[in-house]
């Protein structure tokens, strides 16, 4: 099948090639440009069969106007039809050989394919300030990992910190500090990666990492969190479940803990900085934000009225007040019973 498929859109290539050699259209002044704006906003919304129509009335308006294969590529990449987005794409760069970001999506195609020697070809010639050099060594790092070549993997994972904006890097790198046990460095790498990550272990390794380090409230937080994904592994979803409900007890009930009914929050600022004051759930859930911002140096008392952010009362149970500053996080475990 890949031998056809080879061949197939070579053919394409050579037609292509010979028919639009010279022609190439890519500047904001084809008439084709506007369409594919338009299309593009349907596009990212994931609206595709609208996008696609408006793809196609660019095909019409300028056939050279390489974008239009480009995205049309993208439409039927997305749906699963790996075939025809290859030769779409294939159409664009013979088009217009400059639109490096196409070699990493037909990569995506043979990496999903697994046929990895092709994908690899296609990944390496993007530059490096493409995001898919960074997700071909994340990925290759994450393949020497698991086969137990930590090595190999570091420098992979280092390869892919050249693209700072993809996460991969910062997670490859946090996982094998924190398997090091060198916790602080993992903990600054695995947090650069949580915003965009998709890699569901990483709230488990912030979690392991904190607990090392003896940061209860912050590793209780990452534990719940953990357990409560359906994606988790079984076995660490085991592990985080015992981990949280040990230091649940901890916090919620251990010596000298008493649950607060004023429902104030006092925190003492020793210089000016950036903090948040709010309520988590039992089960690590965001209830409330009381307070975000920079403050300046002083004492303070915040008052929680036993409402979620919508305003709505919550039912009663624990909750956890929270100050997080450049320190850590603090928690006082609350009852709210009125």
């Amino acid at each position: 099948m890949a031998l056809k498929r080879d061949i197939f859109i070579g053919w394409i290539l050579v037609v292509v090639g010979a028919f639009f050699a010279g022609c190439a259209h890519t500047r904001s002044g084809s008439p084709a440009a506007a369409f594919v704006r338009e299309g593009l906003t349907f596009f990212n919304t994931g609206r595709f069969d609208e996008a696609a129509i408006l793809f196609r009335k660019a095909n019409a308006a300028d056939p050279y106007y390489a974008p239009a294969y480009t995205f049309l590529g993208r439409i039927y990449q997305v749906r699963g039809d790996t075939y025809r987005a290859e030769m779409f794409y294939r159409k664009a760069l013979a088009l217009d050989d400059t639109a490096t970001e196409i070699y990493g999506w037909i990569g995506d195609i043979y990496w999903e394919d697994g046929d990895t020697a092709r994908a690899v070809e296609f990944y390496e010639r993007c530059p490096s300030d493409d995001p898919h050099y960074a997700v071909l060594h994340y990925r290759l790092g994450m393949r020497a990992f698991q086969s137990g070549r930590s090595r190999t993997a570091r420098e992979e994972f280092e390869k892919a910190l050249v693209f700072p904006d993809y996460w991969g890097g910062h997670y490859g790198i946090g996982l094998l500090k924190a398997i090091d046990g060198r916790f602080e460095e993992a903990i600054e790498h695995l947090e650069a990666a949580e915003c965009d990550s998709t890699e569901p272990e990483l709230i488990y390794w912030l979690a392991k990492s904190y607990y090392q380090l003896g940061r209860e409230p912050e590793a209780y937080l990452y534990y719940r969190r953990y357990s409560s994904l359906e994606t988790a592994d079984d076995e660490l979803k085991r592990e985080a479940e015992k981990t949280a409900d040990e230091l649940e007890d901890k916090i919620t009930r251990g010596e000298g803990v008493t649950l607060d009914t004023s429902y104030v929050i006092p925190f003492i600022v020793e210089k000016n900085t950036d903090l948040s004051v709010g309520i988590y759930d039992i089960d690590g859930r965001l209830v409330k934000t009381l307070f975000r911002g920079c403050i300046t140096r002083g004492d303070y008392t915040l008052t929680w009225d036993g409402t979620d952010a919508d305003g709505n009362v919550v039912d009663h149970g624990i909750y956890l007040g929270f100050v997080d500053d450049d320190r850590g996080i603090a928690l006082r475990p609350m009852l709210w019973n009125k």
